[in-house]
């Protein structure tokens, strides 16, 4: 898989090759160890790193953040997915679900895959990789989307709470969001079926392999699968994402500020607490790492979606397994996210933060006429 460097890029006319064994007889070109003498980081300390975050990160972090997707789930539900809110952060529990399982299930066994058996590919993640199921990474593009579409909402309900409601019905944003989440996980299913794995017969080292390379529907659709990783998931996606929720974010934060400063001039009672205060720096640090995990989506390895092994990502050959890491580490800062789901927060302290803010802004609106 990218990012492992121990992928193959095979050629049209090599995956009509022989098979020896069950094994499937290829060159051993481009699979070769990293032996960069530029590389800051040595290949030991990069596996070290990768069975880290793929063996022991992913599953605790499974371990606290599905039981509280699913505690946020049936909270929700029996708010009454009726309102628009409640349905919108329900649909992100739910996709941050699925997306957590999927990388939990996707490296379950990595731990003992890579230092016991010593063997990458093998397990869960080879059959993942047989049966094309890495495009279910895309639900975290839809987890991203789905977080915009709330920003886009709070927004609208801080800046004009008297029509908040007739801008969007809660059936039309069920509608978006269903479809979406179709589009953009079928689409990145596309993507994910660039990959496959099996075993691999050197001849010349006479030895054989369990690996990963790419497959025959990569090979014979190389322009639509390139396009889509490099333009749609690699540009269109985060720009939109992180340009939205930015300004939503940045509108939001102004117009709350007014308010408060405002409540402050024509109000006696305390306007913030420390648990308010609090909160709100959490909710402010959780979506900088959204923001964060958009932003740093490897956009140079979108790009050059043709190039699959990392010592060939870069212009530079220093920037080699130090790119590798920074890619490892940003799926590590995407799954924060969905790990902690902001739903929690919202039931803490949102929708009464929420409604006093609207009823401010009531006022002060029948205050002005």
């Amino acid at each position: 898989m990218p990012g492992r460097g121990t992928s193959l890029r095979l050629t049209k006319t090599e995956t009509n090759l022989s098979a020896i064994n069950g094994c499937a007889v290829l060159p051993f070109d481009d699979f070769v160890p990293w032996n960069n003498q530029y590389d800051i980081i040595k290949a030991e300390v990069f596996e070290l790193f990768q069975t880290a975050v793929s063996g022991v990160y992913l599953q605790l972090l499974f371990l606290i953040s599905a039981p509280a997707n699913i505690l946020c789930m049936i909270v929700f539900y029996k708010h009454g997915l009726r309102e628009r809110i409640n349905l919108c952060v329900f649909s992100l529990s739910l996709v941050d679900f699925i997306f957590i399982t999927h990388s939990f299930l996707q490296h379950a066994d990595s731990l003992y895959m890579q230092v016991i058996a010593g063997l990458k590919y093998n397990g869960i993640l080879g059959f993942f990789l047989q049966n094309k199921l890495i495009g279910f990474f895309g639900f975290w593009w839809a987890s991203a989307f789905i977080t915009t579409l709330i920003a886009c909402e709070r927004c609208a309900c801080v800046v004009s709470p008297l029509r908040a409601h007739l801008l969007l019905k809660t059936k039309t944003t069920a509608a978006i969001i269903v479809i979406a989440t179709v589009v953009i996980v079928g689409l990145y299913c596309v993507v994910g079926a660039r990959w496959t794995g099996g075993c691999v017969y050197d001849p010349a080292a006479n030895k054989t392999t369990i690996t990963s390379y790419e497959s025959d529907f990569f090979l014979a659709n190389v322009y639509l699968v390139d396009t889509l990783e490099g333009v749609a998931y690699g540009i269109i996606l985060p720009v939109f994402c992180v340009s939205v929720v930015t300004a939503a974010s940045a509108i939001t934060t102004v117009k709350l500020r007014h308010m408060m400063e405002w409540r402050q001039q024509t109000s006696s009672a305390a306007t913030s607490s420390s648990r308010d205060v609090t909160l709100t720096r959490m909710l402010i640090g959780m979506r900088l790492c959204g923001l964060h995990s958009n932003m740093k989506k490897h956009p140079r390895r979108e790009l050059q979606a043709n190039n699959t092994r990392c010592t060939v990502l870069t212009s530079h050959p220093v920037d080699t397994r130090v790119d590798c890491v920074v890619r490892c580490a940003v799926p590590m800062a995407a799954v924060v996210s969905p790990a902690i789901p902001p739903t929690a927060l919202h039931e803490c302290v949102g929708e009464k933060e929420v409604q006093r803010v609207q009823w401010a802004t009531v006022s002060q609106v029948c205050t002005r006429i």
